[in-house]
């Protein structure tokens, strides 16, 4: 039952991330000023770390150890290799191109952490 439910909040906090990233991303291509709005600057950060401990609390659930789950360790470097995509997007590059090509990464990055997590194999195939 706590299981089902820690997943369901980590499922629905990985939801309103990737929301709520792109979201930022759009209005970062357009410089809108609601970038600076203090609920997007603060909702973000709640709720990733809402995502952040549920993914903890499912780990030690389920006695995953990431120096033992392969699958884990890689979803975590890719995790972090998606958020300074990330940032690259949101408070990098102020060339437009640029830009393009870290949302692009980034959008690549966060699909492969999904895929990774729902086949707990590092190596995913498409096709």
């Amino acid at each position: 039952m706590l299981y089902h439910l820690v997943l369901s909040v980590h499922i629905l906090t990985v939801f309103i991330s990737i929301s709520l990233f792109l979201l930022r991303s759009v209005w970062a291509f357009k410089r809108d000023a609601r970038l600076q709005l203090r609920w997007v600057k603060i909702l973000p950060h709640i709720n990733d770390t809402f995502l952040l401990s549920a993914g903890i609390t499912l780990a030690i659930l389920t006695q995953q150890n990431p120096l033992e789950q392969t699958w884990l360790a890689v979803k975590i470097a890719a995790l972090i290799i998606y958020i300074l995509l990330g940032m690259m997007v949101l408070k990098g590059s102020k060339v437009q191109s640029t830009k393009v090509v870290y949302l692009f990464l980034s959008v690549c990055c966060f699909i492969y952490i999904v895929l990774v997590a729902i086949t707990k194999s590092p190596t995913v195939h498409l096709f």
